[in-house]
């Protein structure tokens, strides 16, 4: 596993609201501190980008049965899979076995830390096939001064020829398809409410 960009919360989100219909399966890896308010900020995101009724969250998950049985009980929903630091030695493996089993229609996010990540890619190397490149590292949002937006938002325009508002009515007709980039400007210009269609 490559080392990672560390990514606010919101980043995450929007990545994964992109990915959805390309991607079932990504990894989210997280810190050993402040853990819980950067689930909760993440879950809320993705309430926000995706809609609140399609979004569960797990209590941390020690077995690979439970973490079978949490995925189909939420099969229609967007499952935030948090992996206890106390998982028993058969999870992984457990998992790799039960993968045909785990194919459903919406995406299965693991919240794992770094080691049980790790773990993954070792014990898992079909699971893991099928993350791809969907791996993440969440961290506290470092403050976004207004100065540093505006160079942001300049420097998208720059890079697309057109502005924000050209960017809204490009999205709004179904005329531009969205990537990573075009998200996060939409993000910027408070306009994260188009990332949801």
């Amino acid at each position: 596993m490559s080392k990672s960009v560390i990514l606010a919360p919101w980043e995450i989100a929007a990545r994964l609201s992109l990915f959805r219909s390309v991607s079932n399966w990504a990894i989210v890896t997280i810190p050993s501190e402040n853990i819980d308010e950067l689930i909760d900020e993440l879950y809320a995101s993705l309430a926000e980008f995706m809609g609140a009724d399609l979004v569960v969250r797990t209590a941390p998950i020690h077995t690979g049965k439970a973490f079978e049985e949490s995925s189909k009980e939420n099969s229609d929903k967007i499952l935030l899979a948090q992996v206890s630091q106390e998982i028993d030695a058969s999870f992984w493996p457990y998992v790799e076995v039960a993968r045909s089993r785990l194919v459903r229609s919406e995406q299965i996010i693991i919240l794992a830390r770094e080691a049980e990540v790790k773990r993954i890619f070792i014990e898992a190397p079909n699971l893991a096939s099928w993350i791809g490149g969907s791996v993440w590292k969440i961290g506290a949002e470092e403050g976004l001064t207004d100065e540093l937006r505006k160079n942001r938002i300049a420097t998208l325009e720059k890079r697309y020829g057109f502005n924000g508002a050209e960017l809204v009515r490009r999205v709004t007709a179904k005329q531009i398809d969205l990537d990573a980039h075009l998200a996060e400007w939409l993000i910027l210009i408070n306009r994260a409410d188009l990332l949801k269609d």
